[in-house]
């Protein structure tokens, strides 16, 4: 790419021109970001190399680029392979949702033939346990006007996800007195509290009593699950009761917990939402003390709504007592089950409610579509209408006056749609441009946002490691 000489170095770096107001940073490209990706799902330089269709040392030089451009490192090597480091896990998430943005702005602007007029919006939130298909039938129905996009995992890995950006929301339980600090801007909710009963093996002494004491099982070996939050809850429980536990076997799934409670190996601390076997394995038996977790839905209020995230609230909570009446009437009917909240009045699709969201990726349409719009078509477009002017906005970009007029050309002739009008003025944006840099200004300033959180972090720990 050719540059112009007149632009001294400090006015690049600085992304200014004369006649121009500061620049905005230049968002990843659809190449940069499919690396990002490549390297996520594969680990490996070939994997990401695979992804965005290029070879490895096209790949390695790209990424280098990226990194410098940033400012700080988004790809780190261990002995599993290669892994993005929370700036790269950030940048892929915010620059997905700027393309994400991008597609929604010009399938309303275009109005072509076959697009989708409306893309839904869609939310991400990892929640534990896997049975969440009358959350998903239910937010479907209630509120129409979004997708949501729910992966299973365990509270520590969820939360995981929600730092590294991977998803919106997470919903976790967690000891009744723990606070969370969270690196992400983050709002928690406490959806509801939920008492704990005992797992008793079939052929325990207190096995066939209706309530029982955590006192009963001093003497008992303990079950507890490989989390951090289990133990906390067992700890708090068997000092209320002055005993110290003697834990026999820490579990990693579900299901080891359940064999090894039907095989007589211990007692253990379980929701009463737990499905107990038919006739042998073990029971569930009420706690006569109160010990509860609560349930909480962590969320970004730069992308979840105050609204929204009450209305997800509420379906959680109806979740929650709709799968305990059909589970466990012995536990609804006790004086310790959770009242139900007032319903949310806002189950209904608005723009207040998914404003921060972002567009899903139409169903059908290819992933990289030939008339798409590009994150760097978008800056283009930008240091276009900030200098007013093709020749002032040539050096800011990099490149001659010719070769930016034959780019936009290519690029009205791939959207078919005219961006720019000429005159002896300047060039202005065309209405329709306009509109799509509207569209995707919301996704922009989030990008902008999570690139100047990377730059802080990265600052930081140049002066920890100084230090």
């Amino acid at each position: 790419m050719t540059t112009t000489g007149h632009l001294s170095s400090d006015a690049r770096r600085a992304g200014h021109a004369p006649g121009c107001s500061g620049m905005r940073v230049e968002p990843p490209s659809r190449e940069d970001l499919a690396l990002l990706q490549g390297v996520a799902c594969a680990g490996t330089l070939k994997g990401a190399a695979k992804a965005a269709r290029t070879t490895q040392p096209a790949a390695s030089r790209r990424l280098c680029r990226l990194e410098r451009r940033v400012g700080a490192p988004l790809i780190r090597s261990d002995e599993h392979g290669l892994r993005l480091t929370e700036g790269g896990w950030g940048l892929l998430q915010a620059g997905n949702r700027l393309l994400m943005a991008l597609g929604s702005a010009l399938s309303l602007v275009s109005q072509t033939p076959g697009r989708p007029s409306g893309p839904l919006p869609m939310l991400r939130i990892a929640a534990f346990g896997s049975e969440w298909s009358e959350l998903i039938d239910d937010i479907a129905v209630k509120v129409p006007g979004m997708l949501l996009s729910l992966v299973s995992a365990e509270p520590e890995t969820s939360v995981e996800f929600f730092e590294r950006y991977s998803v919106d929301a997470a919903y976790v339980w967690e000891p009744p007195d723990f606070t969370r600090q969270c690196t992400r801007p983050s709002r928690s909710e406490v959806v509801l509290e939920e008492p704990l009963w005992m797992a008793l093996p079939m052929n325990h002494p207190l096995a066939a009593g209706e309530t029982v004491s955590i006192a009963d099982f001093a003497n008992d070996e303990w079950l507890v699950r490989a989390n951090e939050h289990a133990r906390a809850l067992l700890a708090e429980g068997a000092r209320r009761a002055e005993f110290e536990p003697r834990i026999a076997h820490v579990t990693e799934v579900a299901s080891e917990m359940r064999g090894l409670l039907g095989h007589g190996k211990g007692v253990s601390l379980a929701s009463p939402l737990t499905r107990p076997p038919g006739s042998h394995g073990f029971v569930l038996k009420p706690l006569a003390e109160r010990l509860c977790r609560k349930y909480v839905l962590l969320t970004d209020p730069t992308v979840v709504s105050d609204k929204l995230s009450a209305v997800l609230c509420s379906r959680l909570r109806d979740c929650y007592l709709n799968r305990a009446a059909r589970r466990n009437p012995a536990y609804v009917a006790s004086p310790m089950f959770p009242l139900p909240a007032n319903s949310s009045d806002d189950d209904e699709a608005d723009l207040e409610l998914f404003s921060g969201l972002a567009v899903a990726v139409p169903l059908g349409e290819p992933e990289t579509p030939q008339d798409a719009l590009a994150p760097d078509d978008l800056h283009l477009l930008r240091v276009v209408d900030e200098c007013g002017s093709l020749n002032r906005a040539a050096p800011v970009l990099l490149i001659t006056q010719p070769a930016l007029t034959r780019r936009i050309l290519r690029l009205e002739r791939r959207l078919g749609l005219r961006l720019l009008l000429r005159g002896h003025r300047g060039t202005v944006l065309t209405a329709t441009a306009r509109r799509l840099l509207d569209g995707a200004s919301e996704a922009e300033t989030r990008f902008e946002a999570m690139l100047a959180s990377i730059h802080r972090g990265e600052r930081a720990a140049r002066v920890r490691s100084v230090s």
